[in-house]
């Protein structure tokens, strides 16, 4: 019988195989017409051999095998025990970190939902500004943003993007004069030419903020219209992106439905006849189907 091992660290290991029979002990690496040389000559030796005394009958150990066995054993576990404690300090490790990790990310969302309530509140606060020189007007942007929010919930827009845009599309009323906007009677051209920068004046305002949407794209572009009649560089078509296209739509729907210095409301159908009469002409074919569709599931203003 041949011991053929691929460790080799302990001389006790080599009597230990030795003990139990072995003719021979062979450590890995060996090459193999090494090893066929080794296992002809031992074979050689073992005819040739006086016999030798008869095996211990089955079951019988000597007292050194015996102890061998054991302090073996002993070795072993303890090194198993070791690495259990090993093991438990790294889980304990790895469970304070998990812990001081969790810790960290609800501070961090504590201080983004803080952060995230100050940008809404500055937002709502930037929009109100023009209102406040405009009493007729006053809750135009919030009621623009709710028509603008659920119309780009049915086309895929951004909600968020939407309401931003909504409280904002106006701010830059705040170059027009404040006899101009609460006129009674009739614009003249003059004074209607004088409200026209007031996009412009939004866009300029909002440019410098990095929003992650074309906020002051959309403020400049939502008095453009499809066919190009628009204000203020008449753009047509694809000129004009998808959110200036919904809140066109949403700021003349609101803006007929409600009071205005110069007139009463001409109600909410009267306004949605205006954007289906117009649809593909002045407004965007799909927004108009959404504004249209969002009022038939029973969307009202406040």
């Amino acid at each position: 019988m041949f011991f053929y091992t691929a460790t080799y660290t302990d001389e006790r290991d080599r009597d230990f195989a030795l003990s139990l029979g072995a003719e021979r002990f062979v450590v890995k690496p060996t090459e193999p017409d090494s090893l066929m040389g080794i296992i002809e000559e031992t074979l050689r030796q073992s005819a040739a051999a006086v016999p030798k005394t008869p095996p211990r009958p089955a079951g019988k150990k000597s007292q050194e095998e015996t102890v061998y066995l054991r302090q073996y054993n002993e070795a072993i576990i303890r090194k198993l025990e070791d690495k259990m404690e090993q093991l438990e300090q790294v889980n304990r490790k790895l469970e304070q970190n998990i812990a001081e990790r969790k810790r960290a990310e609800a501070g961090l969302q504590t201080s983004y939902e803080k952060l995230q309530k100050m940008i809404d509140e500055t937002i709502e606060a930037l929009g109100k500004m023009g209102e406040m020189r405009d009493p007729y007007t006053a809750g135009h942007q919030s009621r623009v943003a709710r028509l603008a929010v659920t119309i780009a919930r049915e086309t895929g827009a951004l909600e968020k993007e939407m309401m931003v845009i909504g409280l904002l599309h106006d701010v830059g009323k705040i170059i027009v004069p404040v006899e101009i906007l609460t006129k009674p009677g009739k614009l003249t051209e003059v004074e209607f030419q004088m409200i026209q920068p007031h996009s412009q004046a939004g866009y300029d305002i909002l440019y410098g903020i990095e929003f992650p949407w074309p906020v002051a794209l959309t403020v400049l572009q939502h008095h453009e219209r499809m066919n190009g009649s628009g204000y203020p560089n008449r753009l047509a078509g694809n000129q004009i992106i998808m959110e200036a296209r919904i809140l066109a739509v949403a700021d003349v729907v609101e803006a007929m439905a409600s009071h205005r210095p110069y007139r009463l409301a001409v109600g909410t159908e009267n306004a949605l006849e205006e954007i289906s009469g117009n649809r593909g002409v002045l407004y965007d074919p799909r927004v108009v189907d959404a504004c249209l569709g969002v009022f038939r599931k029973g969307f009202k203003f406040d």
